[in-house]
């Protein structure tokens, strides 16, 4: 299950023996991607040697990606390494038949190949790839592509001329009064989901404790593929204003045309740059939304669950339910749901796509962007493509910043619309 190689991997490969066939494809696969891949068994130490250079593995890779089957069920190592990474938050299953997942990890989608021949551009496949860069990234050699040179931050973008302002036809956000006062926000762990030290959601979220937080806007739906293809056509890309020590990169295509769909294959910096360039057209500041703001236009004040209330019932949102024929298993137009709408009216809360926020995922308090050594920040909201439990008001998840994902948009904020 580890290799002779001694350096930390981009992905460590948990398996039974039996299953090495696949895994060896599969590794085949990943590293011609362009990411690292630990797999091979060390069968000639003892095996407390084997325990702790398992362990050693699974610590250092940046994602561990479990092959479960009726194998794996029999491997006193497989469920210890799946343990590991889910308490790391760096865990991926996949499933090679249909043998049960363990109690822990039933709430995690586990990716079907069973049927996979090691295609690269089959679904499957692109599905895991998409899963792997949620998590760490893109591979090395497209990150470098990706990145160009970083410029010098100054102060608040210029606002350009009226006339431009004009000829831009901006569709109108629809601000949402998010009023002054205490609310409940994080989880209360008492009940089983987690433990009291917050495990799984990153250091500095609250136990379900009363937070004070001032009034402020959001708005009402996420951005639109319409209203973010202005940016572009404005030359948003080539103005270097918006991209003061952000790192740039070509626009991608939206994964779904129609433009009263979330804007997805977004990452931060371009939702940071958008709302500079946002800002500037409209003469007031706006931005991402930090995650306190996020979570209290999510769930109000009396710290529910939802959005709507305590429970999920088919129809609540756009997200993944097992073996449903109604699955839209894509994004769908905002706003589809207003019977789920927040308790301050706020749509598409929850599932759709994951909104990027503002702050570092160990930083809940940070209010300002942090641009220079780009921590992983904060997702909320869950997805299309996940279950109702990851839609969940509290629940966070920690990405890389220069993740372009079609299950990934954004949504802004502002102090006060003038």
């Amino acid at each position: 299950m580890v290799s002779q190689d001694n350096n930390a991997a981009d992905i460590f490969l948990s398996y039974a023996r039996e299953n090495r066939p696949h895994v060896q494809m599969l590794a085949e696969a990943l590293e011609h991607t362009g990411w690292s891949v630990l797999f091979d068994q060390l069968s000639t130490v003892v095996d407390q040697d084997i325990f702790q250079a398992t362990e050693n593995a699974v610590n250092q890779a940046n994602c561990v990606i479990v092959i479960w089957s009726y194998a794996a069920i029999q491997s006193k190592w497989v469920l210890s390494e799946a343990e590991i990474a889910h308490k790391q938050e760096k865990l991926i299953l996949i499933r090679l038949d249909d043998s049960k997942l363990p109690v822990e990890f039933e709430a995690l989608q586990a990716l079907d190949f069973a049927n996979w021949k090691g295609e690269h551009s089959s679904v499957i496949f692109v599905r895991l790839k998409k899963a792997i860069e949620r998590l760490i990234g893109l591979p090395r050699n497209d990150r470098k592509k990706a990145k160009s040179a970083r410029i010098k931050q100054t102060e608040a973008p210029v606002k350009p001329p009226l006339v431009q302002k004009r000829t831009l036809q901006l569709p109108d956000i629809d601000w949402i009064e998010i009023p002054e006062g205490i609310f409940i926000y994080g989880k209360d762990y008492s009940g089983g989901y987690g433990n009291s030290s917050g495990v799984g959601y990153g250091k500095g979220y609250a136990d379900a404790l009363p937070l004070e937080i001032k009034r402020f806007f959001i708005s009402r739906y996420p951005i639109t593929h319409c209203q973010y293809q202005t940016f572009i056509d404005a030359g948003g890309y080539e103005d270097e204003r918006w991209w003061q020590d952000l790192i740039k990169s070509q626009p991608t295509k939206a994964s779904w045309q129609q433009p009263n769909r979330p804007r997805d294959n977004v990452n931060w910096y371009e939702a940071v740059a958008f709302c500079r360039w946002l800002s500037a057209q409209f003469g007031y500041v706006i931005s991402l939304p930090t995650e306190r703001q996020w979570e209290k236009a999510a769930r109000g004040t009396d710290g529910r669950e939802y959005p709507w209330g305590a429970s999920f019932q088919t129809g609540d949102a756009n997200v993944f339910l097992d073996s449903n024929p109604e699955n839209l298993n894509q994004t769908c137009a905002v706003g589809l749901f207003p019977h789920r709408a927040s308790p301050y009216q706020v749509m598409d809360m929850a599932g759709n796509v994951w909104e990027w926020c503002l702050n570092p995922f160990d930083q809940p308090n940070q209010i300002e962007p942090n641009t220079s050594n780009a921590p992983r920040v904060v997702l909320r909201g869950g997805c299309w493509d996940l279950k109702a439990s990851e839609a969940r008001t509290f629940m966070r998840r920690s990405r890389h910043p220069d993740l372009r994902d079609y299950e990934v948009g954004f949504r802004v904020v502002c102090r006060s619309p003038k």
